[in-house]
């Protein structure tokens, strides 16, 4: 549920920033009403509703009783990680896609500045981009319009990243060790076949693993070999000592 509620949050905090930017700064609105919709009711419901329904952690079992008085669903941690850290993150990326379309328009960013009483006139058609090239209030509100989608389609895209990293949840401690193939293989008791499956370790695949590197050795080439692990005893919170 605190997935659920984290995700909603940072969501709904990209269509809370384009409208103070907008009143403090004065760039011409961010996002419309559409986009907005699209946000509140898609990409913030769907994959939300996908989190609440999804499997239970892998050490849930291992986890003390939640304590109703101390342990509640929305923490100060989690409104800090959803206002000011990932719904910064997103809202910033929008924001890039947001200057980018303009600039693609003949508008930089600092041209836009306070321009919003201007831009939002419909009497004005005497605005003038960066270049020199004058603008009607239709054409203003055309180039707005893909300023906007762009914001919008990075910040679904940000939403997919931010969905797969609340998934990371599930994901058990592991260990990753690059090195020589010499020393690596003595550690494996499985390999990765060209196929992308995991199988167990034979004679077969040891000859192979041994041709291929003395072939490639011999061409003068650096061979490295990488081993991958999963801690199955240990609890996706458990403090590791770096130090042991």
């Amino acid at each position: 549920m605190k997935k659920t509620i984290g995700y909603i949050l940072a969501g709904s905090v990209t269509t809370l920033y384009p409208f103070m930017i907008y009143v403090i700064f004065g760039f011409p609105i961010a996002i419309g009403t559409i986009t907005v919709l699209l946000i509140a009711l898609g990409t913030d419901m769907m994959p939300a509703i996908a989190l609440a329904y999804e499997k239970a952690e892998s050490d849930i079992m291992k986890l003390h009783p939640r304590n109703p008085r101390t342990d509640v669903l929305v923490t100060r941690s989690l409104l800090l990680r959803s206002y000011f850290q990932v719904g910064v993150i997103m809202s910033s990326a929008g924001f890039l896609g947001y200057f980018v379309a303009f600039m693609h328009h003949g508008w930089k960013p600092w041209d836009l500045w306070q321009l919003r009483v201007k831009w939002d006139d419909p009497a004005n058609d005497a605005i003038y981009d960066s270049y020199g090239t004058p603008w009607t209030y239709d054409e203003r509100l055309k180039v707005q319009t893909v300023a906007q989608s762009s914001y919008f389609i990075c910040i679904v895209v940000c939403q997919w990243m931010d969905y797969h990293v609340y998934n990371l949840r599930n994901v058990l401690h592991g260990v990753q060790v690059k090195g020589g193939p010499e020393r690596i293989i003595k550690l494996c008791s499985t390999i990765v076949t060209a196929e992308g499956q995991s199988v167990p370790m034979n004679d077969r695949h040891l000859a192979e693993f041994e041709s291929a590197y003395r072939e490639l050795g011999s061409m003068g080439k650096r061979v490295l070999a990488f081993y991958d692990t999963k801690f199955t005893q240990f609890p996706v919170d458990h403090k590791f000592q770096l130090n042991n």
